[in-house]
């Protein structure tokens, strides 16, 4: 029997397309229920046990169902629907295969992944676009490429105008704790960076929106991003 890769990877290949979790995953299975039938402790191309690999399964499947909603309103807020789906699903893939090196803080590691995605995403979607004019196919640009400011849901006008003029990793700091509700040693697991250096950038964020907002309002009370789809949240 050939490894567990090269099975998926034949299954990739059979169905024309890049291999995803759901694949993977229903292969694990496949593999580790032929093996117990088999009356193997190990499973074929595995390192692990069967009782270990059906383990990380299980895992796997608690980890999807408990931050799926999470990822996917994360992804939407950052990227063109056409696209949503494609990197939740390649989020989720990533996390498949590096099971082992999900912290416990699962869900900053998880968002972590898919703003790495989304990067690759974003230098790969002029190429993208290019390439299908060439082929004559009709399609808008707006189908590919993406503007931040477009993830701001308020009904304030004001502060959208604000946190558009923000700079990109700024505004990312601010909605990270307004929008996803992480606290700032997790949003900085998001961004890569340290708990005190993702805090110098709220700081900023939050001074320089200030800063944007003061020319226009007569009080010096503190600056609120609202959630999407809410007129109020906690001040940020």
């Amino acid at each position: 029997m050939p490894p567990l890769a090269t099975v998926q990877q034949r299954l990739a290949d059979l169905k024309g397309s890049k291999p995803n979790w759901h694949r993977e995953l229903a292969v694990a299975k496949q593999s580790c229920n032929a093996a117990a039938r088999g009356g193997n402790k190990q499973v074929m191309g595995n390192t692990k046990t069967v009782a270990g690999a059906r383990e990380d399964i299980e895992r796997f499947e608690r980890l999807f169902r408990r931050h799926h909603a999470a990822v996917v309103a994360f992804v939407r807020r950052r990227a063109p629907n056409a696209v949503v789906d494609d990197i939740t699903d390649e989020t989720f893939l990533v996390a498949w295969r590096r099971l082992d090196d999900v912290p416990s803080e699962e869900l900053p590691w998880l968002l972590s992944v898919a703003a790495n995605v989304l990067a690759t995403e974003r230098r790969g979607a002029g190429r993208r676009f290019a390439l299908r004019l060439r082929l004559h196919a009709h399609v808008r640009a707006s189908d590919l490429h993406w503007d931040p400011t477009a993830a701001i849901e308020t009904t304030d006008v004001r502060l959208a105008a604000a946190l558009g003029q923000l700079r990109p990793k700024e505004l990312e700091a601010l909605l990270l704790v307004a929008w996803e509700e992480l606290e700032p040693q997790e949003a900085a697991i998001v961004l890569g960076e340290s708990p005190e250096a993702f805090r110098t950038r709220l700081h900023r964020a939050r001074t320089r929106l200030k800063e944007l907002l003061e020319p226009h309002s007569t009080t010096s009370q503190a600056v609120a991003v609202p959630p999407p789809n809410a007129a109020t949240k906690g001040a940020i």
